[in-house]
């Protein structure tokens, strides 16, 4: 069997498991196709005849689709979305200013002499700059008294009551929630394209030369997966031919359409593709073979895609749990497995870890997206585009999410400090007026955890300089495959967003599935493992990952990750969701200096800044909960006698 890489839902194990009904043109006749003006040079492909390499420009050829990139004043890796800005590196020396009775941590210090700067913004839509996440700080307020998101960016556009989207307000745990039903998503549009399109679209791409016609593939599925459109196709060939044969997948991202698509969606789906080319021959990780992209509207589609090759394995949760009649995950005895259940899932924890461990080979001098513009085989890093979050999103009007308004820019940065403390800064500034101290303890304690090891710097041992290593953006149960007989890992796929990011929360992190009791979510009769559980699953793939890297290696990092995964997604959002409220009071409840009071007491105080032996306790114990562990005694799943 093989899978897609449509993009998944929220890491909700329970609700990621699609069952996929071939899809029926008959169930969307009400809507017309505009025709579409084919673009005579289709879509930026891989000469697999050369090994592999993207193959450049061609005025002569002329078979390349080509976006110009984005425009930037630095060659060396910064970013081209602050319109006007100078780059203010962070100084160690701010945080005694931003954390009342913080002040004498000593996280990283940054030089005096970095001139770093921001080229100038290229990227408009309409003559409007991107909107971006400045490095300046000069910021308007961006937390309420009640701890919700309010306005993050410089010119955030008002909707008024008339023009707003019709969706509710998320409670504060879910402000930085990547939302499975997005707001900027276009599907009737992409639903709409016929099936044959896809066929030819995919003859127009495969390698070598060919004489089939459309009649020779067929479309054996279609799903649409929370961020991506995906066609699944196959072509009749011999039995024996094992380079035409098997299954193709074409991915259409949900915002491609003449309505949503942006110069910054067309810079992360083809730096996204590319990604995974790199990735591919560069390791030895079961990534998709990406033999075809393109960025445009102008193609055979009318959408922009991307074309791979189907890694053949069944998704993760189908060998992870038991199946019921119905051929559903068996949420409910997910504990109770017998032996042979339970040598699956240890087989498929430690041949995950070794595949993600292959990741150490490459590193990188910032943190961000991988941009291939300059050179298809040696990227820069470059800022990552996403999405605003829910809280942000439903300010806005239905024609906003057609412009840059709908997107933050975040720029690369140089260290690991200046990347979470840049977020801090952005989420959760010191508030000066409130007369409740509560927030400010909150941002504290974070404080106390940013000047840690190992969020204060990404070094590897031996090294003097700091460097990032790639994370994968979701790697969950969907999006890993594996052999139905015996767990191992044969694709890991939908790289999407993939980017450069510190250390701790790059390639050694926890599996998705593995963190899920510091997601805000997590309760007792809503996830199918309890932190006990999770626990013995967190040993066997950090032992695992350790045995890869050795203890000096990134694999010190992995234990410990579901708790900075979770500071980033209360930082920068997730799909699992993240607040700096929920973090900090998951955070209150390990600390021995403060898990028997309340947490309110303990945040008042540690706001006004005048509890010393208080304030003392906490950044010990912080520093203790954080700090990367190497060496682990062996603790092995429970297999529960029925």
């Amino acid at each position: 069997m093989s899978h897609d890489g449509s993009g998944g839902s929220p890491a909700r194990t329970s609700k990621d498991t699609r069952k996929h009904t071939p899809f029926q043109f008959s169930d969307i006749t009400t809507i017309e196709i505009a025709p579409v003006a084919i673009d005579p040079a289709p879509a930026t492909h891989v000469d697999l005849q050369e090994l592999g390499t993207i193959t450049p420009p061609s005025s002569e050829r002329n078979e390349c689709l080509v976006v110009a990139p984005l425009e930037s004043d630095n060659k060396g890796g910064s970013d081209s979305c602050v319109e006007d800005k100078t780059h203010t590196p962070i100084k160690s020396a701010n945080l005694s200013d931003s954390c009342a009775g913080f002040d004498d941590l000593s996280p990283v210090e940054l030089s005096d002499n970095d001139n770093t700067t921001v080229g100038k913004a290229t990227n408009h839509l309409n003559d409007e700059p991107l909107s971006c996440w400045n490095s300046d700080h000069e910021l308007t307020k961006a937390v309420d008294q009640g701890g919700h998101d309010e306005d993050l960016f410089d010119e955030e556009p008002k909707a008024t009551s008339s023009d707003s989207l019709s969706v509710s307000s998320e409670e504060d745990e879910w402000d930085n929630l990547v939302d499975p039903e997005v707001l900027r998503s276009d599907w009737a549009p992409l639903l709409a394209i016929p099936e044959h399109r896809f066929r030819l679209a995919l003859l127009e791409q495969l390698p070598r030369g060919h004489d089939f016609n459309t009649d020779d593939v067929r479309c054996v599925d279609m799903i649409q997966g929370g961020n991506n459109l995906v066609r699944i196709l196959e072509i009749a060939v011999c039995e024996d031919d094992d380079f035409y044969g098997g299954r193709w997948i074409i991915k259409v991202p949900c915002t491609g359409t003449a309505q949503r698509w942006q110069d910054s969606d067309a810079y992360m789906l083809r730096n996204d593709a590319q990604t995974m080319w790199y990735i591919r021959e560069n390791t030895d990780i079961p990534c998709p073979e990406m033999i075809a992209f393109s960025d445009k509207l102008g193609n055979v589609l009318g959408a922009p895609f991307i074309i791979m090759r189907a890694n053949d394995g069944i998704p993760a949760n189908k060998i992870w749990f038991d199946q019921t009649d119905d051929d559903e995950d068996d949420l409910d005895y997910a504990h109770l497995v017998d032996e042979d259940r339970m040598k699956i899932r240890v087989n498929f924890l430690c041949s995950l870890a070794r595949h993600m461990a292959e990741l150490r080979a490459l590193e990188f001098d910032r943190a961000g997206t991988l941009n291939f513009d300059e050179d298809p085989e040696d990227p820069i890093i470059g800022p990552t585009y996403h999405w605003k979050t829910v809280s942000d999103l439903v300010k806005l009007t239905t024609d906003d999410m057609a412009t840059p308004a709908s997107i933050n820019c975040i720029p690369s940065y140089a260290t690991s400090f200046e990347y979470f403390q840049a977020a801090l800064d952005k989420q959760w500034p010191r508030d000066e007026n409130t007369r409740l101290h509560v927030n400010n303890g909150r941002r504290n304690i974070m404080c106390a955890m940013l000047a840690s090891a190992p969020f204060n710097k990404s070094i590897k041992v031996g090294d003097n300089k700091e460097t990032f290593v790639l994370r994968h953006d979701d790697l969950d149960f969907q999006n890993i495959l594996c052999d139905p007989k015996t767990g191992e890992v044969t694709g890991i796929i939908d790289w999407d967003k993939c980017r450069a990011a510190p250390r701790c929360i790059g390639f050694a992190s926890l599996p998705a599935f593995l963190t899920q009791d510091w997601a805000p979510e997590f309760s007792t009769f809503a996830h199918p493992h309890m932190p006990w559980e999770l626990d013995e699953y967190r040993n066997v793939y950090t032992r695992a990952m350790l045995e890869a890297t050795g203890s000096e290696g990134d694999g010190k990092f992995t234990l410990k990750s579901a708790i900075y995964e979770a500071a980033n997604a209360a930082l920068y959002g997730g799909h699992s969701g993240g607040s700096v409220p929920n973090f900090v009071h998951l955070v209150l409840k390990e600390l021995k200096a403060t898990r028997k009071f309340d947490d309110l007491d303990i945040l008042t105080a540690l706001g006004r800044g005048d509890w010393t032996q208080g304030e003392w306790m906490v950044r010990r114990d912080v520093s203790s909960l954080v700090a990367p562990q190497s060496k682990i005694e062996p603790v092995e799943p429970t297999v529960h006698p029925y």
